[in-house]
């Protein structure tokens, strides 16, 4: 009840919170983290040990969200600048340093994530960021339609979806007739970062894992309609499950 956070990472032994509420007081720019090992789920995993925080204050904006970014750091996304942070040890715990700059992330579900390779959404397009300096213009190819098409006002509605099995990385967002996601771009990384564009609305993006294998069942339509063959993964125990949200208050996988 006293800690919130817009985004939680287990990284370096340490739990962290980025972009605290703390007893209902906003901390836009704070990174907190726990004592090391074990955790009680008690206050004094905040309060004891090598536990502590710090406002980074040369971040540009508020803090949007954080991931993961290979092994060894957590990349954190602000308004307007990129923070890469690092486990250095002893009373310290971490160091922050700003490496990207005089960009503008309209929104908290501004990144998707492919292992080492983070997807970032801006609003003249999309980039893609490997750490350090490496902070590279994927959307080229679309940048007319994104130019033309894209709401200024609703771009915030919009989230970024990567699909590790088909290598697919799917940009929501809003056309100039509505400030709800309606147009979905799909890029195809290894494919020379081929782009197209397709209408799909879709408010919220989530994944979980099937329980338990299809049966026969539970096909729609006869054997001859089905798109998927037998041994198939998609359709296995434990397969990955993509989900949507939609305007209409449904979801869809």
């Amino acid at each position: 009840a006293t800690y919130k956070a817009y985004a939680v990472v287990s990284f370096k032994d340490h739990l962290n919170l980025y972009h605290t509420v703390e007893s209902g007081n906003d901390n836009p720019k704070r990174v907190r983290w726990t004592k090391v090992g074990l955790l009680g789920h008690t206050a004094t995993d905040w309060n004891t040990g090598v536990a502590g925080f710090l406002d980074i204050q040369d971040m540009d904006g508020v803090l949007l969200t954080a991931e993961k970014i290979g092994a060894g750091a957590v990349a954190l996304y602000a308004e307007n600048s990129i923070h890469i942070q690092q486990w250095v040890g002893g009373a310290s715990v971490y160091q922050f340093d700003k490496l990207i700059s005089n960009i503008d992330i309209p929104t908290r579900r501004c990144v998707a994530v492919n292992d080492d390779i983070h997807y970032v959404l801006l609003r003249d397009g999309i980039y893609e960021y490997g750490g350090g300096s490496n902070f590279k213009k994927i959307s080229g190819s679309i940048d007319s339609d994104w130019n033309s098409l894209i709401h200024p006002s609703g771009i915030a509605n919009s989230f970024m979806q990567y699909i590790r099995n088909v290598n697919e990385l799917r940009v929501y967002v809003p056309d100039i007739t509505t400030t709800q996601p309606n147009i979905c771009f799909v890029c195809k990384v290894k494919d020379n970062y081929s782009w197209w564009k397709l209408p799909r609305k879709a408010t919220a993006k989530g994944r979980s894992t099937r329980a338990q294998g299809l049966t026969i069942g539970e096909l729609v339509g006869n054997i001859g309609a089905q798109n998927w063959k037998f041994g198939d993964m998609f359709v296995g125990a434990g397969a990955p499950v993509y989900l949507l949200a939609n305007a209409e208050n449904n979801i869809v996988k």
